[in-house]
């Protein structure tokens, strides 16, 4: 219990949730899931989601049991769901954004192999977002860069970077990765800030307990109103399923800034689903870091 209770006092400060509340629901509950295994991490995710919202929609609602398809039993002003928990996501957006996120853990990996006994907190905001391609795909496209600039006698390589700025192999990730790391020590050391170049806007740090780095900026979300209607019908799928488990109403909780989100779904529809007739027979929705809950159904 002792990493919850440092998740939630580290939250409170930002989600302004009163934590006695949250901790006074999750605590005799979280006690029987084995949050050390994959399921009972995620259970936990959605169960922290799940209290929030309780909390500060002052509901009368009490978890009854954990399920898998829908994935809790609640009691609702004393009605029984089967609530399914989801998150709100535009996913291909995502993919690009961890993309991104797994490029800044290279640079700290090879900071901290290099410089590992300098500790700071690095906050990087890149240029482009970073795509993965293999040599193959690199050769392509620089021949075609080739034929279309036949008379070009500069660097090939250096129109490449023009003509798709973020593409880069695996090893070109890990030889620039090296090069940033470097440039973010002398910069640390010499307490001075570091120059734009061709990956990065700009990047701040401070000294910490530990090394950590981190992308400052989330990925693009889209229309949401699109995107709850998106989820929405992607779990209406699963309703017949839900029904058979629990023979019981149904409720969808929709999650924007989950757990551990990273986009700003602030403005949208609170009418939504006025427009949506879905055959869900209650839908919630949860701005996790906006401490707001609706009742859209």
């Amino acid at each position: 219990m002792k990493e919850f209770k440092t998740f939630v006092e580290k939250s409170s400060d930002y989600f302004k949730v009163e934590k006695s509340e949250m901790l006074k629901i999750l605590t005799p509950i979280l006690e029987t899931i084995n949050t050390e295994t994959k399921v009972g991490k995620q259970k936990q995710k959605e169960l922290i989601d799940l209290v929030k919202f309780i909390v500060i929609s002052q509901s009368k609602m009490k978890v009854l049991d954990f399920l898998e398809e829908p994935d809790f039993l609640i009691e609702w002003d004393n009605i029984k769901y089967g609530l399914e928990h989801t998150e709100v996501i535009n996913e291909l957006e995502k993919r690009k954004y961890q993309k991104n996120e797994w490029f800044i853990s290279i640079i700290q990996k090879k900071f901290t192999e290099k410089y590992g006994n300098n500790k700071c907190h690095v906050n990087i905001s890149l240029k482009h977002e970073i795509e993965e391609i293999n040599e193959k795909k690199k050769k392509e496209l620089l021949n075609k860069l080739s034929q279309f600039y036949s008379d070009y006698n500069d660097d090939f390589d250096f129109l490449f970077q023009l003509a798709h700025p973020g593409k880069m192999t695996r090893k070109e990730m890990e030889q620039d990765a090296e090069k940033l790391s470097d440039l973010i020590y002398l910069a640390f050391i010499n307490k001075e800030r570091i120059q734009q170049n061709r990956l990065i806007n700009f990047c701040s740090f401070h000294k910490s307990n530990e090394n950590s780095f981190h992308l400052t900026s989330g990925y693009v979300v889209g229309t949401i109103s699109d995107l709850i209607i998106e989820t929405i019908q992607k779990k209406e799928k699963k309703l017949k399923t839900y029904i058979e488990n629990t023979n019981e109403q149904q409720c969808l909780l929709l999650v924007v800034q989950g757990s551990y989100g990273h986009s700003d779904y602030s403005h949208f529809d609170g009418k939504i689903l006025n427009q949506y007739e879905t055959s869900f027979d209650k839908v919630i929705l949860l701005n996790f870091f906006k401490s707001k809950s609706y009742i859209l159904k």
